[in-house]
């Protein structure tokens, strides 16, 4: 049985290393084309270690 590798798995994988690297959850949003940050957040599937992170990186002033 071979590896079946999609785009699909190669966005996925892209978008999760990014969120484990530090990269904020808005601009994966962005590099993603996602118009809602929902969206981001479920096609990522983190979990709420990773989402509590990803909140306390961003700069809300």
């Amino acid at each position: 049985m071979g590896l079946l590798v999609t785009p699909h798995i190669l966005r996925h994988s892209f978008a999760s290393l990014l969120l484990r690297s530090g990269a904020n959850i808005v601009a994966i949003q962005e590099i993603l084309g996602h118009a809602d940050i929902t969206s981001t957040r479920i096609y990522l599937h983190m979990d709420m270690g990773q989402l509590h992170e990803s909140v306390e990186k961003l700069d809300l002033g």
